[in-house]
Formats: C-alpha cells, sequence, structure tokens
C-alpha cells in the first residue's frame, strides 16, 4: 500500500441498525503486508478521525500495522477518539518528520515490534508513546514529545529491547513511566544523558 504526498485519510465510526438497537463498527484501518506513506515537509500526509454527534457512537477507529513493514514520513496524525492513533504490532516500521497531536489515546503503540521512532514531535496526547513486551530493538530518538498526560510509558520490556537517545520530554504530566520488566534499577543507564527531561520523571 503507497499513499501518496498531500493525500488526507479520514477514519469515521458507522453503524447499523437492527429492530431499533444500534451496533456499533470498528473503522480501524488494517494493513498487513507493506505500506509506504511518504510525504513531503509542504506536502504532509493527513490521518484524522471525524466525529458523529450521535450521543451512542464509541469512536473505535485508529490505524493498525500488523505484521507488516513499512514508513510513516511527513505524516499528521491527529484528533483520534480511540484508544490510539498507531498501533504498530509484530513489524518493522519506521517513522520519522511526524506531528502525532491532540490523539486521546496513545499517539504510538508499538508491541512486540522492531521499529524506529525519530525527530517527530508528539503533543497534546493523552500518552506520547507506548513500548509493550518486545524480543526485538526499537529506537526512539530525536523526538519532541511534549504536553502529554504520559511522555513514555514502557511497561514489560526487556532492557535490551530499546535504546530511548537525545529526545526531548518537556511539559507532562510524567515525562517518563517504566512499568513491569523495565522498571530496575540497571534500566537508567540505558537512558544516558543524552535525554532532556523538563517534566517529571518517574520510575
Amino acid at each position: 500500500m503507497t499513499i501518496e504526498p498531500g493525500v488526507t485519510i479520514v477514519l469515521m465510526p458507522y453503524y447499523f441498525q437492527n429492530n431499533y438497537l444500534y451496533h456499533d463498527i470498528e473503522c480501524k484501518l488494517i494493513v498487513n503486508g507493506k505500506i509506504i506513506a511518504h510525504g513531503t515537509e509542504s506536502e504532509k500526509i493527513q490521518f484524522t478521525f471525524k466525529d458523529r454527534t450521535e450521543k451512542h457512537w464509541k469512536h473505535k477507529c485508529g490505524l493498525i500495522v500488523d505484521d507488516a513493514e513499512g514508513q510513516f514520513i511527513n505524516c499528521v496524525f491527529n484528533k483520534f477518539e480511540n484508544e490510539f492513533a498507531l498501533k504498530v504490532n509484530n513489524s518493522d516500521i519506521f517513522i520519522s518528520r511526524c506531528i502525532f497531536s491532540n490523539n486521546k489515546g496513545d499517539a504510538i503503540f508499538l508491541s512486540c515490534s522492531n521499529s524506529i521512532v525519530k525527530e517527530n514531535i508528539i503533543e497534546n496526547n493523552q500518552k506520547g508513546l507506548s513500548l509493550m513486551t518486545s524480543n526485538l530493538l526499537n529506537i526512539i530518538e530525536n523526538n519532541v514529545i511534549k504536553n502529554n498526560d504520559y511522555g513514555l510509558d514502557v511497561r514489560s520490556s526487556r532492557k535490551n529491547s530499546f535504546k530511548i537517545i537525545s529526545n526531548e520530554f518537556k511539559l507532562n504530566n510524567k515525562g517518563l513511566q517504566l512499568a513491569g520488566d523495565s522498571n530496575d534499577q540497571t534500566f537508567p543507564r540505558l537512558l544516558g544523558t543524552s535525554n532532556l527531561f523538563f517534566s517529571k520523571y518517574h520510575f
């Protein structure tokens, strides 16, 4: 799947009615195989969510990359109402020079992935980035992570499965949260001294 520069992809919840009962349908875009979303500085690729006014909507929208590979470069993910905007599961994905903003769940959710998240702006989300159990290497480098409730949430990941390098954590309620296997006294050494924290540092 290839998405051209300047394209906007809008996910919108819908339902069907049967015997006066409303049935919510998940409007997730799921990619299996390969995705190339390579925008430009002047023509970014937009991924967004369009709300509906009906009160029964549950907003089950988001982009899922599952058992795939690919790139997201110069993309914008904003205004998703689901638990995530971009979920990467068991995949090899490169995410760079993207903007993740105003999402009510996780902006980026990495699970069992082998991904690079580099030079992105991640701001004004409930969670900036969540990194879950992985035996593979994930690199989080040179990102600006600001004004999120949680900046980076690392849970039950093996200590040799990620590198967190030269990021700026700014004005988050909690800059970094560690839990599960990642929460031990040796973990802070893996961060090095290149990350800048202007918000709370939690272990």
